[in-house]
């Protein structure tokens, strides 16, 4: 995940909170809570989610004296976690001038996280298609796995829980601080860990029905359809992108399995199923060190989301810019303060604070009015209609339209306005601005206050001095 999704805290998160799990379920108390003070530093939003998941399943299959020994290490996780419980503490204390404003924004930027109706069609069908046959597996095995079936079962229920939630929180209440915590978003961790649910339950599953010719019929639709259905939930379940992958993968094998064993060429089916999914871990940590040595390293992110030259240029600008440079990036350029160590003006990423610190509202909504954009009025749009979809308003195409439209007298009022120092933009573009530096088609250029000033002679850098000055 971390290779697939680059420096992205929450897919991150999400990883550690799977190994918490297993953790977990191992009995490994003192590493299961590590684990999670760890998550909750990544996102406290994931983090808080998975506990209630977590604590279905301590509830389910822990005694008394098991709950008892878990929880005495539980401290571990609150030390951990104390700066991610500060700035909690800190942004309740925090008040709006304007609900209305940041309500609106709100369903601008994090529609897909608080407002359930604000889904696509095809993301409802993946959530209800995914439940369903999560639910149809899960029964069908409570015999035979009776474990792993009221386990799955259990979790599909706290996701759902979730986004009854998150309804209310959206369309009812109105609640700052549940609306903070983006309840419909814990569906996210249902969805990734649903993942490895799936897994286990198609390849228990088919063990179970595939000693016998017509158990071996009953099993094999299901998984194809899982496969087919895998390959269409890739698109846009972003978070989960990594583990459908493994699981589109381990379908396929274990179908082309099906099939052997159906034609009698396959005489033991553990330890071909053992050996597929061992081969495919292997494959994954090989491509793993292949990206660590063709980047040098794991700092910089992967080069297929940005141009070649990204990776010069942030290294560039660590090396020889001063820290309080201020670049005008493409604002798609997400990554590039972590990668470079320099403020950006601007990228797609930075509304993420608004929900949790509203305080941070007027400043942003100030630089998006700035390109001309006007979040509230998008906003208070899409509340009149729940149903819209403000996604052409947050595409990668849209923010590269804007950032094409930028141009040398929009730059100077950028940098009167925000200090801006540098701008990115591609080698073909003209710009009056001195370059500094190229690389791979791109060119950085040199829009301090004193290069403003150069193509300005006529305005005054200072006051004119009095008399007694001179």
């Amino acid at each position: 995940m971390v290779f697939q999704e680059g420096h992205d805290h929450s897919s991150m998160c999400n990883m550690v909170l799977l190994w918490a799990a297993v953790a977990l379920f191992r009995r490994r108390y003192v590493l299961f809570w590590f684990l999670m003070g760890v998550a909750s530093n990544l996102n406290i939003i994931y983090t808080l989610a998975a506990m209630t998941y977590f604590g279905v399943a301590i509830f389910l299959f822990y005694n008394k004296a098991e709950r008892k020994n878990l929880l005495l290490p539980s401290i571990l996780a609150v030390l951990l976690a104390s700066p991610a419980i500060w700035n909690i503490v800190d942004n309740a204390r925090q008040t709006i001038p304007d609900f209305e404003q940041w309500f609106a924004v709100l369903r601008y930027v994090q529609d897909w996280h608080t407002f359930p109706l604000s889904w696509s069609w095809k993301g409802w069908i993946a959530t209800l298609v995914f439940v369903l046959f999560t639910l149809y597996l899960a029964v069908s095995l409570v015999r035979d796995y009776p474990v792993l079936s009221r386990l799955s079962t259990a979790w599909t229920g706290v996701g759902i829980f979730w986004l009854l939630v998150g309804f209310f929180s959206a369309y009812v209440f109105r609640n700052r601080l549940l609306l903070s915590f983006q309840p419909a978003r814990a569906m996210d961790f249902w969805f990734v860990s649903s993942t490895v649910w799936l897994v286990c339950l198609t390849c228990a599953y088919f063990t179970v029905y595939s000693s016998s010719l017509q158990g071996l019929k009953k099993s094999l639709p299901p998984i194809a359809l899982l496969f087919a259905y895998g390959i269409w939930r890739t698109r846009f379940i972003e978070e989960a992108f990594v583990l459908v992958t493994v699981q589109l993968l381990l379908m396929a094998a274990v179908s082309a399995t099906g099939t052997l064993i159906f034609l009698k060429y396959v005489p033991d089916t553990r330890k071909v199923l053992t050996g597929i999914i061992a081969g495919y871990y292997m494959i994954g940590l090989l491509l793993g060190l292949f990206q660590v040595y063709r980047r040098e390293g794991v700092v910089i992110s992967p080069a297929n989301r940005y141009p070649k030259a990204y990776t010069q240029i942030a290294r560039w600008a660590q090396a020889s810019t001063p820290l309080d440079s201020v670049f005008l990036v493409p604002f798609t350029w997400k990554d590039f303060r972590l990668d470079s160590r320099r403020a950006a003006f601007l990228t797609v990423k930075d509304s993420g604070l608004i929900g949790a610190a509203p305080s941070y509202l007027p400043y942003w909504v100030e630089r998006m009015m700035s390109i001309g954009v006007n979040p509230v009025a998008l906003g208070q749009e899409g509340l009149r209609h729940p149903f819209m979809k403000l996604t052409p308003y947050r595409t990668e195409e849209f923010w590269e339209s804007l950032y094409s439209q930028i141009d040398d007298t929009k730059v100077r009022s950028l940098v009167k306005r925000f200090g801006i120092t540098h701008w990115i933009l591609e080698e073909r573009r003209k710009t009056e601005f001195p370059e500094v530096y190229h690389a791979e088609g791109w060119k950085v250029v040199r829009v301090s206050a004193e290069a403003v000033e150069q193509d300005n002679p006529t305005i005054p850098t200072s006051q004119p001095r009095r008399d007694s000055q001179r």
